[in-house]
């Protein structure tokens, strides 16, 4: 399967590059005459038979002068294509920015007269106007003596022309203000007309189709991407094909200015070079995603960085600094190939996924880089090779991709059928499910009821506790007193037995209460006269005293007066029943947030607490309410009981 993918994806490479590199140049014999000292001799030379020529040469040079026709004795000659930057003029190296006149004598076979001829003129830094025979045939913008005079524009052309005579005069007036480079840096052609029409309509479809395969590929990685974020190579796929597809409309065949001839110059440089600058960042994303444990994730920040410093200064400046700039940035560029190289070599050493033919079709698409940058600083002849690397690259990671997707839908096949399976057999695992959760279901309602059972039966026995245990206090302490008085006093023994039995009679009619739903309300605990009544009552039955202080008290909920009643209550019966105290001191303060509540008796003590139930109720309902109730006692001092209760604000 590996060695079968392989073997396409190379096939597919080479027919890509053979049509892609089919309308690169047109037909020109391996040897033919050359312009020297200002002279093309093409009179031994059919155009129609023998193929085009270019122009490059030895052509007449004339700085800073707009002429039409040559000099009688010209002194000065220039290499074509070249830049005139570095050339010495009188003793001196030109700069990039100015104006001069190329010119060079054409000497046509005598069979060439009256047929229909034409020259290629290439895009030229960065205006020109073309005269043959001192009449203006073509022109590029606008030849001026100044940054002011002249306009800028780029556009290949075809100029056809039939020659009157066997001798021409061509003449290029060039001037250049906004460029780096000036001059002629491209080779100009002649030919038959037709011929160079065939080529010249090639290269359009050539070129087109190429521009068309990266914006859909381009568009297709995004469209995968915005249905699966996850997938961060299809963004840099897409988002690296878009951008170059966008440069290659302003490259060669200049299809932005056929679209929109009066597109601005000026912004259709730095689109092109914003997007040399941040490309070679978005590659280094690219090959991220692709393998993150080969590559360093702070030697790409770097390289992020330094590109987005590099498009920061095209956006701010003008295209004189930014293209100048840009020789600076080929160096990182270089460096960047190579360590994106070594990147690449690194996953295939550790066997990745599609490793192999990624790095083939990557240092393919990154030697295209390094041609383009060596074209474009004027060290080799021929470039414009990055856009057919970029096919190539983008084009075997869709086959990449397709198989991916190709395996994911296998998987899902395989899911499907399994997932049929289940199906047939969701019912029955369906109803022994639900058999399941109803058994489950009763088993925690059941849990549920006696939990609610327990819980009233808990509550009622609290509620009968405090009820029944003071009443029974007071109750026997006042039939103890009638037992010693029966004796001596009649009346007042009779008077303790009524007591009591009114005593028990409350008791009965307060447990009829606790076991019923609805407790007790808000009227029966109004603060504090309830507290004052429990311990005027507790004195009058059992005789005991007890010295109260409450100071006045915020809003409280009905279960903490609830709570504050019963454990008053609760302490007082222990305090009588068990320690014997005929001595108590009651009081109720409010802290800040906190109710602070304190009884302390004269009672017997103990060394040790025994936590019975009333004890443990009152600790149970404390908890309840964020409060804390403690117990502190020492053999023959006594007892304390303190409670802690948070405030909660209640309105009326």
């Amino acid at each position: 399967m590996r060695q079968t993918y392989t073997f396409f994806s190379i096939l597919f490479i080479l027919i890509l590059l053979s049509l892609s590199l089919a309308g690169c140049l047109p037909s020109t014999a391996s040897h033919h005459p050359a312009v020297k000292q200002g002279v093309l001799d093409l009179r031994d030379w059919n155009l129609e038979q023998k193929g085009t020529v270019n122009l490059n040469g030895e052509w007449q040079f004339y700085w800073r002068q707009l002429r039409d026709t040559p000099a009688s004795i010209p002194s000065h000659f220039i290499t074509v294509p070249y830049v005139w930057n570095g050339y010495e003029w009188n003793g001196q190296k030109l700069p990039g920015e100015g104006y001069a006149t190329f010119i060079a004598t054409i000497r046509l076979n005598p069979a060439e007269k009256d047929k229909l001829l034409a020259f290629y003129v290439p895009d030229v830094y960065t205006a020109y106007r073309l005269l043959l025979n001192g009449k203006q045939i073509s022109e590029n913008g606008v030849v001026g003596t100044s940054k002011q005079t002249m306009k800028p524009y780029y556009m290949p052309r075809l100029v056809y022309f039939r020659p009157e005579t066997d001798t021409l005069v061509l003449t290029m007036q060039i001037s250049n203000f906004v460029h780096k480079n000036g001059g002629m840096w491209n080779e100009m052609l002649i030919g038959d007309a037709q011929t160079l029409a065939d080529w010249k309509e090639h290269s359009i479809i050539v070129q087109a189709l190429l521009i068309a395969s990266l914006f859909i590929l381009g568009v297709y990685h995004l469209t995968i991407y915005a249905i699966r974020r996850k997938d961060l190579s299809s963004f840099y796929f897409g988002l690296f094909s878009f951008m170059l597809s966008i440069r290659a409309t302003m490259q060669e065949n200049m299809f932005l200015f056929q679209l929109f001839p009066n597109f601005n110059w000026e912004l259709s440089k730095k689109i092109e070079y914003i997007i040399l600058f941040l490309g070679i960042a978005v590659l280094c994303l690219l090959i991220q995603s692709l393998y993150p444990q080969e590559i360093k994730k702070r030697v790409v920040q770097i390289i992020r960085i330094i590109c987005s410093f590099f498009a920061c200064i095209a956006i701010v400046t003008p295209a004189s600094i930014y293209t100048r700039v840009a020789s600076i940035h080929y160096i990182v560029m270089l460096i960047t190939i190579v360590y994106l190289m070594y990147v690449l070599i690194l996953a295939v050493i550790r066997k990745r996924p599609f490793s192999y033919i990624n790095c083939f079709v990557a240092i393919f698409f990154m030697i295209t880089v390094a041609l383009d940058i060596l074209y474009y600083n004027q060290i080799i002849p021929y470039g414009n090779f990055t856009t057919f690397g970029l096919l190539i690259f983008t084009s075997v990671q869709s086959i990449n991709l397709s198989i991916t997707f190709a395996r994911g839908f296998s998987q899902v096949e395989q899911m499907t059928e399994e997932l049929k399976e289940l199906n047939e057999t969701l019912e029955l695992r369906v109803q022994e499910r639900t058999q399941s959760l109803e058994h489950s279901l009763r088993e925690v309602a059941r849990a549920r009821a006696e939990m609610s059972i327990m819980e009233e039966r808990s509550r009622i026995a609290g509620d009968i506790h405090d009820i029944v245990g003071h009443t029974l206090t007071t109750t026997v302490i006042q039939i103890e007193a009638g037992k010693r008085l029966i004796s001596k006093d009649l009346p007042r023994a009779l008077e303790k037995l009524e007591l009591s039995q009114e005593l028990v009679r409350n008791g009965l009619n307060e447990i009829r209460r606790a076991i019923r739903i609805d407790q007790e309300d808000e009227e029966q605990f109004v603060f504090p006269g309830v507290l004052y009544h429990l311990v005027a009552e507790t004195e009058k039955h059992t005789g005991v005293k007890i010295d109260t202080v409450i100071e006045p008290l915020p809003s409280l909920t009905l279960p903490q007066k609830k709570f504050i009643y019963h454990t008053l209550k609760e302490g007082l019966t222990n305090g009588i029943r068990h320690g014997q105290s005929n001595h108590f001191i009651f009081t109720m303060e409010r802290r800040g947030t906190m109710l602070h509540l304190m009884l302390k008796d004269n009672g017997m003590g103990a060394s040790e607490i025994q936590y019975g139930f009333g004890l443990t109720t009152m600790q149970n309902r404390a908890q309840k309410l964020d409060g804390q109730l403690t117990v502190f006692s020492e053999h023959g001092k006594g007892c304390r009981l303190s409670v802690h209760l948070p405030i909660v604000q209640t309105s009326k």
